[in-house]
């Protein structure tokens, strides 16, 4: 913190990265005008705020606004315990600095990215699940279908033997009708024959 205490000028912006880089802290000192004083404005944004606002507007508005609302003795007297008074006129500018500069449009825009990104995989995994089970059924239709074609040929061998059992009986009973008319008919026709 020294060493960036250091580097710190009047109206020039001083920009330091966290350790885990997740976050950035902007530092700007400014003179306060019409007292001996200086105000060092502290901004902390995450890394993606430079790529959809500016800092150095950021600060130009944060400068404008906190001296539009406060005094050069209001602030002064707040170096002495006395800051109620900046901190209430103060938070309508925080609010709106909020506002204005909270959302940023890029990480809206990459979270809505992200939902699609999210939804089109989840249609991705479906479809793929789709896939399997198509396939699976295509399996199950094509075991479907050898059962099948086995049923039909073993339907097809029993119907032959039923046929053939049907002409073996049929060919026992016409020869039991004739055996049966030959010996009824035989001694009585070489009965009247006589």
């Amino acid at each position: 913190m020294e060493k960036a205490a250091a580097k710190l000028k009047l109206d020039t912006p001083l920009q330091l990265t966290s350790e885990r880089t997740d976050y950035e802290l902007h530092v700007c000192a400014t003179a306060v005008p019409g007292a001996d004083c200086v105000v060092a404005m502290f901004v902390v944004t995450d890394l993606r705020f430079g790529k959809a606002h500016s800092v150095a507007r950021l600060f130009a508005d944060l400068k404008g606004g906190f001296f539009a609302a406060n005094t050069a003795a209001d602030i002064a007297g707040a170096t002495s315990g006395g800051g109620r008074g900046v901190d209430r006129a103060s938070q309508d500018l925080l609010d709106r600095l909020v506002a204005e500069y909270g959302s940023c449009k890029l990480a809206e825009v990459q979270q809505k990215v992200d939902d699609v990104k999210t939804v089109l995989q989840d249609n991705v995994n479906r479809a793929l699940q789709n896939v399997e089970r198509v396939s699976d059924m295509e399996t199950s239709a094509e075991d479907l279908r050898r059962e099948a074609d086995i049923f039909r040929n073993s339907a097809g061998r029993v119907k032959s033997k039923m046929r053939c059992s049907y002409h073996k009986s049929t060919a026992l009973l016409v020869g039991v009708a004739v055996v049966v008319l030959v010996v009824i008919i035989a001694p009585t026709a070489v009965y009247f024959s006589h």
